[in-house]
């Protein structure tokens, strides 16, 4: 009878489960280092960065809107941001910049140079308070710091989307109430606004009580321009001062009134007011 093998069986350990490596190119670290920026709403143009929150659902990292060129030893980095108007728009990219640079050093990658578009301005917060920033004029490629190469640009549609926003803030209206026409002047920008201005109704001011000057309750077009007229000054300053870009003239056309949170009225003809500022 053949001699039976008593070895006791190996037992095989059942194999390790493991994770996927983490993603960690160029594209994906770039990214991860430009949303940490305060002001950065985000990356790349909305198809982008619907990509990006779609990844972000998934548990995935996403380097939509980012774009990176290997060179020969060295990588070049070009992406769109958007931003928060309550920041200053070349601080808020120069930070980016160096972000950018930072991460990538870090990584142990040498970087060319850093190029970033603000692409477009959001609403962030209520009651922002825009800081200052001594920078050229918005929209034309300027180095945004002198450590990092590269260049950052302010495009028209940020340009744009900040004048409506510091517009709608300064005259109390929704920002979809406020047009913004936008042009070249010489160097410098000239805006002409559309929008309503809020009053307060008949029923909300005592019968005893004089209609306050620029209420625009008392139906004098007289008061509603001069409201608008005081208002120019401190949109220019905010403007200039998150955008960098200088402002030759504002001019207000009023369209209507709004009472309270109710729809724009529009004005009678005899009081649609058109305000123009001669260049300073």
């Amino acid at each position: 009878m053949p001699a039976v093998d008593r070895t006791p069986a190996q037992e095989t350990e059942p194999a390790l489960e493991t994770e996927p490596a983490e993603d960690m190119s160029p594209a994906v670290i770039i990214r991860r280092a430009v949303t940490g920026v305060p002001g950065v709403l985000g990356v790349g143009e909305p198809v982008s960065r619907a990509l990006g929150r779609l990844a972000q659902a998934i548990g995935q990292d996403s380097s939509a809107g980012v774009s990176v060129t290997q060179g020969n030893a060295e990588l070049a980095v070009d992406l769109g941001i958007v931003v928060s108007y309550t920041y200053p728009l070349r601080d808020t990219a120069a930070r980016v910049q160096q972000a950018v640079a930072a991460a990538l050093a870090d990584a142990g990658r040498t970087l060319a140079e850093v190029n970033v578009d603000v692409l477009e301005v959001a609403a962030e917060e209520k009651n922002p308070s825009p800081g200052t920033v001594p920078a050229p004029l918005g929209g034309a490629d300027q180095a945004a710091s002198g450590s990092i190469p590269g260049h950052v640009r302010v495009g028209s549609r940020a340009l744009s989307s900040t004048a409506q926003q510091l517009a709608a803030r300064a005259f109390a209206v929704p920002v979809n109430r406020v047009g913004i026409s936008l042009r070249d002047d010489a160097g410098d920008l000239a805006l002409r606004l559309n929008l309503p201005l809020p009053v307060r109704p008949l029923s909300a001011t005592a019968p005893s009580a004089a209609p306050e000057p620029g209420s625009g309750v008392d139906g004098d077009a007289v008061s509603l321009r001069e409201r608008a007229l005081g208002l120019r000054a401190p949109l220019r300053r905010d403007f200039e001062a998150v955008t960098g870009a200088r402002l030759s003239r504002v001019d207000v056309q009023v369209t209507g009134v709004i009472f309270d949170d109710a729809d724009a009225v529009p004005a009678k003809t005899k009081n649609t007011l058109t305000t123009q500022e001669s260049p300073a």
